[in-house]
């Protein structure tokens, strides 16, 4: 080595001059040239990071070849800076001098346009190039392989999942929620599910009666008069009543026209019930007012209290409002009140069907979100020097459906219908007023939150892991900034990741209030979309870990995503039984707070027969037997099919958790050894402090379920029901399954081994033989492939999309 002879020269050189020679350095020598501190290993830290360890401890750079790779850089930039001039030119040349542009007239323009797209290819393609000369530059570097690995190695595939059955197919994507995933694609229409009302006239020459149906949900346009539309109208009075519960009920969780604004609409209607308007486009907006109207009547009906649920008369104004909408030509003769409508049919949809009416309320605000797009409602109106009360109408109109449709489709796991960088609309001035409490403004923070980590989802290519955790500590931070008034104390104790105990938990929330309805909803609503979008984004990174490390999951790379779904599960039921007791009754109207419960319960269980063993059994254990307790409570007031399969899904999977955990427990107590299992290698073994968080982590979540103080469920009043059809009586819901005799559908499966292996192959549409196990399938004892007993509908829909098999792998992956 030089450095060393060079030394060994300089000491006898010393010695031969009588001279003391110098005391040999320490340091190693590119430590000594840099001047930095070395830690005098063999090789140092500091050669080590900077990959230089083979020199380490007496050679050091040369400072020639330092010069010279710093040239070859020099000159590497040079030729991009050459190459980007060469394009820059190139493209003045092709582009027209302006007389040309000043000269193209109408009759020009498309030879103009064709001009431009053949400019534009050759624009991309020499983009094209210059990104690949950067991406060689890059591939050269000596480190770049290294982070391509480190990228690459913490991806979890998320497809989706495709069913096909009698020539037609249903795609759901792989983070779609349970409640969606076991819906029959065949069902009727949400108006279809209860009989005619008796006070109103549904014959077949009735002028304003359709037949609904989920493939033409409008109909045709009717040929009678704007005034035998508005005969069908209530009292005004009455009618008033029904406005009042949909704006104190319902109206709350968004709604782009106010109550005031809304009345002037209202009586508007009324005071020229016997006036016909005059002219195409007046009575095609009369059409959509009077629409409007109808809408907001079905509303009310579904949410007031003192209707029964589902009242008929609900779907009889859904009906009307369906055909005057048609008949006022809103696709072509678009306005905000027409979007709104729109909007609102969506909702009625899905709270009077629940599942059923989802999947048609998916459409519906997808065509809502075209309205909004045909209408330019995704661009600011401000640069069109547009008026204060225009521009914010537009801004409410785009951001109340912009919000619903990201939400909505968060829960199928589908894309929305506007891409995350095709708009710039302001959130309107009325969000900034500190009588609307804030909350429209943050669930619309929040939705862009979430349309980020729906795309994330949606990706054909899964981004690493880190990108997932950066979103969802984005959504973290800014449920922090929830303002006071609008936190749920609920949820906050069962958070104990922020929260360590009870008092500041309690600290940090106000104290729950029957006195205001409104302001209470927000607050449960609002920690439901901030929980749900965390548990959506991080669940197929829960599964990963339970399965992958069944013994202890806190043992996975995954081991946050794994608490964290938890502790969310945790939360979202908790709310559910804060706000079923505070107002037990209208709770059971909003269907969005029990499907995301139905979900947690599902986890839940899932941890209880995946991992028996864990200590987080007794929390998940409380938390299904909990929410089975709230679906028994309400189950005999509200005749809901769903509710009865939901409930019997439940018991099953309680069942086999709790005979998992006692086959465990028992295990356990047969094997009786004095030695202990070593830690298995992972990150959390690594990482000391990181191991202890999770830990912690862990601890309080133990703590939780161990100190849960048991919870009166508020029992709801009995009502005679319809005896359960007889694909739900007991004898038809034991597992027969092996007798069927129809045949399931093709399911394809684009997700392969999900949760077992960070990095698979592309997924290719394959059969139902060679995928992976259908978990919950096993769970419930029933054979793999085969469609549940509890979903087998009547003979006469076998052929429709009413069997689908549910498998928990592509529910929770």
């Amino acid at each position: 080595m030089p450095a060393v002879r060079e030394s060994s020269a300089a000491a006898e050189a010393h010695e031969a001059n009588g001279t003391p020679a110098p005391r040999p350095g320490k340091n190693c020598a590119e430590c000594r040239r840099l001047k930095v501190k070395c830690d005098r290993k063999i090789p140092c830290s500091a050669c080590v990071r900077r990959g230089c360890a083979a020199m380490c401890p007496g050679e050091s750079f040369p400072i020639k070849e330092l010069f010279s790779e710093r040239q070859t850089l020099l000159d590497k930039v040079k030729d991009l800076e050459a190459l980007v001039k060469e394009l820059s030119r190139r493209e003045v040349r092709r582009s027209p001098p302006p007389s040309a542009l000043d000269g193209l007239g109408l009759l020009g323009a498309a030879g103009a346009r064709a001009s431009f797209e053949a400019r534009r290819s050759e624009g991309e393609e020499a983009a094209d190039m210059l990104r690949n000369e950067q991406r060689r530059v890059q591939l050269e570097s000596p480190h770049d392989d290294v982070e391509v690995d480190e990228e690459l190695g913490d991806r979890v595939k998320n497809s989706g999942t495709l069913v096909v059955s009698g020539g037609r197919s249903r795609y759901l994507g792989g983070s779609a929620m349970p409640l969606w995933l076991s819906e029959p694609q065949g069902g009727g229409d949400v108006a279809d599910t209860r009989p005619p009302s008796p006070t109103r006239s549904q014959s077949p020459n009735h002028p304003f009666h359709t037949d609904p149906s989920s493939s033409s949900i409008f109909g045709v346009p009717s040929t009678r008069r704007y005034a035998q539309a508005v005969a069908e109208l209530p009292s005004k009075d009455e009618g008033w009543i029904l406005v009042e519960s949909n704006y104190r009920h319902l109206a709350w969780n968004g709604s782009a026209l106010s109550r005031d604004e809304f009345a002037v609409i209202y009586d508007s209607v009324y005071a020229n019930l016997n006036t016909d308007p005059k002219g195409f486009t007046d009575t095609c907006l009369a059409f959509q007012r009077i629409a409007m109207v109808y809408i907001v009547l079905a509303l009310g009906t579904l949410v007031s209290l003192e209707l029964p649920l589902d009242d008929p008369t609900g779907k009889f104004y859904f009906d009307m409002a369906r055909q005057c909408l048609v008949n006022g030509r809103f696709l072509t003769l678009t306005t905000l009140i027409g979007v709104q409508t729109t909007s609102l049919m969506a909702r009625y949809c899905s709270y009077a069907g629940m599942r059923s009416g989802t999947d048609l309320a998916w459409q519906m605000r997808g065509l809502a979100m075209r309205l909004v797009l045909s209408m330019g409602l995704h661009r600011d109106g401000q640069s069109w020097n547009l008026s204060e009360e225009d521009l914010n109408n537009r801004r409410k109109v785009f951001w109340e459906a912009f919000s619903h449709d990201v939400f909505l489709s968060r829960c199928w796991d589908r894309p929305t219908g506007i891409a995350a960088n095709q708009y710039d609309t302001k959130f309107p001035d009325d969000y900034y007023i500190p009588a609307s409490n804030y909350f429209e403004l943050h669930r619309c923070k929040l939705s862009i939150l979430v349309k980020r980590a729906l795309d994330e989802s949606l990706q054909v290519q899964p981004s690493p892991y880190s990108h997932v955790v950066e979103i969802w500590q984005s959504i973290v931070k800014a449920e922090a900034e929830v303002p006071f008034n609008l936190r749920c104390r609920a949820t906050a104790r069962a958070m104990v990741s922020r929260y360590t105990t009870q008092l500041a938990a309690d600290a940090a929330t106000p104290e729950p209030s029957r006195k205001d309805l409104k302001l209470t909803f927000q607050q449960h609503s609002l920690t439901l979309d901030y929980c749900a979008a965390v548990f959506l984004l991080l669940r197929p990174y829960f599964v990963h870990a339970l399965y992958t490390f069944p013994e202890d999951p806190t043992h996975s790379p995954y081991a946050d995503a794994y608490l964290a779904v938890i502790e969310r599960s945790s939360m979202m039921i908790a709310m559910l039984r804060s706000i079923h007791s505070l107002f037990p009754l209208l709770s059971t109207r909003h269907w969005q707070f029990w499907s995301h419960a139905f979900s947690s319960a599902v986890c839940m269980a899932t941890v209880c027969a995946v991992s028996p063993t864990s200590p987080l059994v007794t929390l998940a254990m409380a938390e299904l037997e909990s929410v089975i307790n709230l679906l028994q409570s309400i189950l005999s007031s509200l005749p809901h099919r769903e509710l009865r399969k939901n409930l019997d899904w439940l018991l099953r999977l309680r069942e086999r958790a709790k005979a998992k955990t006692l086959a465990a427990r028992n295990a356990a107590a047969n094997h009786e050894s004095g030695s202990t299992e070593g830690e298995p290698d992972g990150p959390a073994a690594k990482d000391p402090e990181e191991h202890l968080m999770l830990v912690g982590w862990r601890t309080r979540l133990i703590e939780l379920g161990e100190g849960r103080p048991q919870v009166n469920i508020v029992a709801m009043p009995p009502v005679e029901l319809p005896p359960p059809p007889a694909d739900l009586q007991p004898d038809a819901m034991l597992p027969m399954v092996s007798g069927l005799d129809t045949q399931p559908p093709i399911w394809v499966d684009m997700i392969s081994s999900t949760s077992r292996q960070p990095l698979g192959d592309t997924g290719e549409i394959v059969q139902q033989e060679g995928i992976s196990p259908d978990f919950l399938q096993q769970l419930l004892g029933a054979p793999v492939g085969q469609p549940f007993p509890i979903d087998v509908w009547p003979e006469t829909n076998t052929d429709d999309f009413n069997q689908i098999v549910f498998d928990l792998q592509n529910f929770l992956g």
